[in-house]
């Protein structure tokens, strides 16, 4: 199992180190500990040491404060206050050699070795497989990142790639917006609504009727039913009458532009940049995910809980123990997010009764940037591989010495739920009788004591 522990994927949620500047990570957002939260880290490259210098005033500091604090975390749902609490945000520092990040044409000595291709169907950036997964690595020390933003020093507005995971890269000069917009579909799951691609025409094969996506023409069976405007037209025309504000049924999403419908005729899912704000539905859809943060806390204490943290990596046939945290703490709610997710995990203990959980998303799917100019979306080809770190909370600790694991990936077939059903509440008998597909070929039997060495492993 070590020797495998080297070898770790991008996309996946890192843990750093803090060693004088270079890979100190100073928190600039967030209270309490870290178990309770969702715990972001942004990582620079390219940044050399007068990038970093003059401390809140270096251009890493200005570029993390534009893009996140004052970017994304100023969004009318994630810059809610109530949401905004979930979350500890860590800034990481990252010497580079070399000002700026390499291109095909011009190598630079940076940090993680990112590169800029300047490719839609490459992703605009890639790792140096060869080099950055070490070099982030050697960032890496004991806590457990749950989402990863890297932030290349370029310039290019077009930068940005969801690789798959639990990980995002951006340039330093794209639009906020478009990070936020990222973030739907990472804590949301929610679909893309503007059309783009080969087939806009083609309607989709499947049905789907959940998020911010619908195909299924019914008021009283719709997925945002809740949430329409009272006498809406069922589908919804397009009118210079119509308002931002209406909730109805609007013809293109997911890509196409026939025979699957939206919420809104405009909304962040529909255009990433800066341009509008969340639709009422993807509002409430993401308001939802968080809410075991936005409760009141209980003046009653609870019994105590245990959690661990398992760091996976996932191929399409198998999946792998990385890294493993275990701990223990009294609170009011499962510091974990609620997310109507299709995707789910079965893990379970012996002939102990399996633990359902929520994955955010899809961990295979790869999205690039849009290439407006030449009329392309988000998604590209799935990952081969993924890294996600499984959250899981239990009753009674695991024992680690004793415990025989084993681990199953799903993704449900939810077009008769609502997005008012969280799977957060589908245990293992309702997740029996429902149509799923194995994300991976076959379970990961965690053999006794594996875990017991991956946390006596160096850096642990």
């Amino acid at each position: 199992m070590r020797r495998k522990i080297s070898y770790l994927i991008v996309p996946l949620f890192f843990v750093f180190s803090i060693s004088s500047i270079n890979g100190q990570a100073t928190r600039i957002m967030g209270d309490g500990p870290d178990e309770k939260k969702i715990v972001i880290g942004v990582i620079g490259d390219g940044y050399d040491a007068s990038d970093l210098a003059n401390g809140e005033y270096s251009r890493f500091s200005l570029d993390v404060k534009r893009l996140v604090k004052n970017g994304l975390f100023a969004d009318d749902v994630f810059g809610d206050p109530t949401i905004k609490k979930a979350f500890n945000v860590y800034q990481i520092e990252a010497l580079s050699n070399q000002s700026g990040v390499s291109t095909p044409s011009a190598p630079k000595d940076t940090a993680l070795r990112m590169k800029f291709n300047g490719q839609w169907e490459r992703c605009w950036i890639e790792a140096t497989p060869t080099e950055t997964p070490k070099r982030l690595k050697s960032h890496v020390g004991s806590k457990i990142y749950n989402y990863l933003i890297v932030i290349l020093n370029n310039g290019d507005s077009r930068g940005g790639c969801y690789p798959g995971g639990n990980i995002l890269y951006v340039t330093n000069g794209v639009d906020p917006a478009v990070i936020t917009h990222e973030m739907g579909h990472a804590f949301g799951s929610l679909y893309d609504e503007y059309a783009a691609g080969q087939i806009l025409e083609q309607s989709p094969t499947e049905i789907i009727n959940s998020k911010n996506c619908s195909n299924v023409v019914s008021r009283e069976n719709l997925s945002w039913k809740k949430l329409l405007t009272p006498g809406i037209d069922i589908p919804t025309g397009f009118s210079s009458a119509i308002s931002d504000s209406i909730t109805g049924m609007f013809e293109s999403c997911n890509y196409k532009t026939k025979g699957i419908f939206r919420p809104s005729p405009k909304c962040r899912m529909k255009t990433p940049n800066g341009e509008h704000k969340f639709c009422s539905v993807c509002k409430d859809i993401l308001q939802n995910t968080f809410n075991n943060f936005r409760k009141a806390p209980s003046v009653v204490k609870v019994s105590e809980k245990f959690f661990t943290q398992i760091e996976i990596k996932l191929t399409t046939n198998s999946a792998e123990v990385m890294r493993v945290q275990d701990f223990s703490t009294e609170f009011d709610e499962n510091p974990v997010l609620s997310a109507s997710s299709n995707y789910v995990f079965e893990l379970s203990r012996g002939n102990e009764t399996p633990i359902v959980g929520s994955l955010a998303q899809d961990p295979f799917a790869r999205r690039a940037f849009p290439d407006p100019d030449n009329n392309r979306g988000e998604r590209l080809p799935d990952a081969v591989e993924a890294t996600v770190v499984l959250r899981v909370p239990t009753v009674k600790k695991i024992d680690f010495n004793k415990d025989n694991l084993n681990l199953k990936l799903y993704k449900v077939k939810i077009e008769k739920l609502s997005n008012e059903t969280l799977l957060k509440d589908i245990g293992p008998q309702e997740l029996n009788i429902l149509k799923k597909d194995q994300l991976i070929k076959k379970g990961f039997e965690i053999k006794t004591g594996d875990f017991n060495k991956l946390k006596t492993q160096e850096g642990f």
